[in-house]
């Protein structure tokens, strides 16, 4: 399953840094977008019910998404492919660089897409 809900803000938003989020104008209007829009209580209170139902998140830099929403996760549940693919003294791998090296696939070469970056994770 994956959860892709887009969090609708009562803020303007300036810029949406479509490039790097992948978000354009009108994403975020309930009324507009072809997405999920949801409120952040919402989307927490799913990531929370996941949680504590024990289910596995697979993904890239999970541990740091985590972090930045405040909600702790057991490590048993996660499997994150910036610490399966990290050597030991190296830097950490993009998840753009490990799918076209492991998959043979290019991701993220005009925007950013969480669908498509949840499916390679």
């Amino acid at each position: 399953v994956i959860m892709d809900d887009y969090n609708n803000t009562p803020e303007k938003v300036e810029n949406y840094l479509t490039r790097f989020s992948g978000i354009n104008p009108g994403d975020l209007d309930p009324k507009t977008s072809p997405y999920s829009v949801t409120t952040l209580k919402l989307a927490y209170l799913k990531l929370k019910y996941l949680v504590d139902a024990g289910c596995y998140f697979v993904g890239h830099g999970l541990q740091k998404d985590f972090r930045i929403i405040n909600i702790l996760v057991p490590k048993s549940q996660i499997f994150d492919t910036v610490k399966l693919y990290h050597l030991p003294n190296q830097r950490m791998l993009s998840l753009r660089f490990l799918t076209n090296y492991l998959l043979g696939i290019k991701i993220q070469s005009v925007t950013h897409c969480s669908i498509e970056d949840a499916k390679c994770a």
